[in-house]
């Protein structure tokens, strides 16, 4: 994993945040809109 760049960083905490919610929603309905509503963030 790359330290230098904050924008990968972000990205991958945010990869990482919206895999956790579509995990512990366990629901691909929920998954979805949780992940437009990041997206839209």
């Amino acid at each position: 994993m790359r330290w230098g760049a904050p924008e990968s960083m972000a990205t991958a905490l945010h990869a990482a945040t919206t895999a956790t919610s579509v995990i512990l929603t366990n629901a691909d309905d929920a998954g979805a809109a949780g992940i437009a509503a990041s997206q839209a963030t």
